[in-house]
């Protein structure tokens, strides 16, 4: 049985393949499958104005992807999304990648990639925040 993840990152087209290399070196270290750039096979009529990422990775957490994201030094950061579609969902979310302070001692949400600060009586070692558990995205 396989527990596939469909996942897509977008980036300005400042975009390079360095930081395509960069990323795949990441997720390859971990033994991970790799992303591979789409926007340049479309077909006839005008091209993509953003550059297209995409991976389908059996058991690959959204958390090994943001932590891989965040090793790679993006040329325009701002501009960078990354969109997951877990296996049984229909739909893709998009999910916060950047991580600010890697040395925040606040929880980091499995859902969303997002520090949190838990509310008064909620356990601190809960693995998400109060949008995921409310939206039920984990």
């Amino acid at each position: 049985m396989s527990t596939i993840t469909n996942y897509i990152i977008t980036a300005s087209l400042a975009w390079d393949q360095d930081e395509l290399d960069a990323l795949n070196a990441e997720l390859r270290e971990r033994g991970e499958c790799v992303f591979y750039a789409v926007h340049q096979n479309i077909g006839p009529g005008k091209a993509f104005e953003m550059c297209v990422l995409l991976c389908a990775g059996n058991y690959l957490e959204i958390m090994t992807v943001v932590d891989c994201m965040n090793a790679v030094e993006w040329r325009e950061p701002d501009r960078v999304q990354l969109f997951a579609c877990r296996d049984q969902d229909d739909v893709f979310s998009q999910y916060a990648w950047r991580l600010a302070n890697k040395n925040d001692p606040r929880p980091k949400c499995i859902g969303c990639g997002q520090r949190w600060t838990p509310r008064e009586g909620v356990d601190a070692t809960a693995v998400e925040c109060d949008v995921c558990e409310r939206n039920g995205r984990l």
